[in-house]
C-alpha cells in the first residue's frame, strides 16, 4: 500500500481541501436570483407609492374604502415577496461564497483575515455585518487570483477590486435605505392626522426608490463580483498550494 502524499500545514489554519470543485452553476444560480431581487424591489417601490396615493385620495377626496385596503395589502405582499426572494438570493450567495472560499484555500494557503466560519456567520451576528462579509469577499478575490503566491504569499499583494467596494457600498446603502423607508412608512400608518401620514408615506416612498436604484447598481456589481471570481478559479491549473514551488516569480499586473 503506497503511503499518503504528505501535505504541509496551511498558514490560513484550515485543513487543506484535496481537489478543487468548479462553482460556475452555483455561480449563475445566485446571480440569477440576485438579478430577480431587481425587479421584486421596483415592484414593492410601485406598491408603496400606489399606497401613498391611496390614502391622499381617501383622505382629500372621499376615496373608497375598498381601495384603500386594497393598496394597503398590495404594499404587505410587495414586502414580503421581496424579502423571500432577498433571503432565497442571499442563502444562494452565501453557499456559492463558501464554496469560492474551499477553492480559494486550495490554491492558496496565505492567511484570511478570518476563519470559514465567518463566511456564514460575518452576515447574521450584528454590527460585524457591517463588514465582516466585505473582509471575506475580498481576502476570497485575493487568494483566488494568480497576482499571491500560493506558498508563503500575502493576500495584501494584491490591489483590492475595486468592484468590492462598489458592491459593498451601494449594498449597504440599499439596507439602510429601506430599513429607513420601512420606518417612515409604519410612522405615517400610526400616525393621527392625515397629514402626517402622508408626510410619512411619501417620505417612506421616495426612500423606496433610492434603495432599488441602489439594488439594481448592487446586483449589477455582484453578478461582476461572481463573475470575477469564477474567471480567476476556473482560469487557474488545478494544483493545490502545496504542490507549487517555494519561491515565487516576479509579481505581474493584478487580474482586473
Amino acid at each position: 500500500m503506497s503511503a499518503s502524499p504528505y501535505v504541509p500545514p496551511s498558514r490560513s489554519g484550515a485543513i487543506p481541501t484535496g481537489r478543487f470543485r468548479q462553482n460556475h452553476n452555483l455561480g449563475i444560480a445566485a446571480s440569477v436570483a440576485v438579478g430577480v431581487v431587481v425587479p421584486a424591489s421596483a415592484f414593492t417601490s410601485y406598491t408603496d407609492l400606489h399606497l401613498a396615493a391611496a390614502v391622499r385620495d381617501y383622505a382629500y377626496t372621499g376615496g373608497d374604502v375598498a381601495a384603500l385596503n386594497d393598496a394597503d395589502r398590495l404594499s404587505r405582499l410587495g414586502s414580503l415577496a421581496n424579502l423571500v426572494l432577498f433571503l432565497v438570493a442571499g442563502v444562494l450567495v452565501i453557499v456559492w461564497l463558501w464554496r469560492a472560499r474551499a477553492n480559494a484555500q486550495f490554491f492558496c494557503d496565505a492567511p484570511h483575515r478570518h476563519r470559514r466560519g465567518w463566511v456564514i456567520g460575518g452576515w447574521m451576528v450584528p454590527i460585524i455585518s457591517l463588514w465582516f462579509p466585505v473582509q471575506v469577499v475580498d481576502d476570497v478575490v485575493r487568494a483566488s487570483s494568480p497576482y499571491v503566491w500560493p506558498r508563503d504569499g500575502s493576500l495584501q499583494a494584491a490591489p483590492p477590486a475595486k468592484v468590492v467596494r462598489r458592491w459593498w457600498g451601494t449594498y449597504l446603502g440599499m439596507n439602510l435605505t429601506s430599513l429607513f423607508a420601512t420606518t417612515q412608512q409604519s410612522n405615517g400608518l400610526a400616525a393621527p392626522s392625515a397629514s402626517a401620514a402622508l408626510r410619512g408615506l411619501d417620505t417612506g416612498a421616495s426612500l423606496s426608490i433610492v434603495s432599488t436604484v441602489l439594488a439594481v447598481l448592487s446586483a449589477i456589481f455582484m453578478i461582476q463580483l461572481i463573475a470575477l471570481v469564477d474567471r480567476l478559479q476556473s482560469s487557474r491549473p488545478p494544483i493545490p498550494w502545496w504542490q507549487t514551488p517555494l519561491n515565487p516569480p516576479v509579481p505581474g499586473p493584478a487580474p482586473w
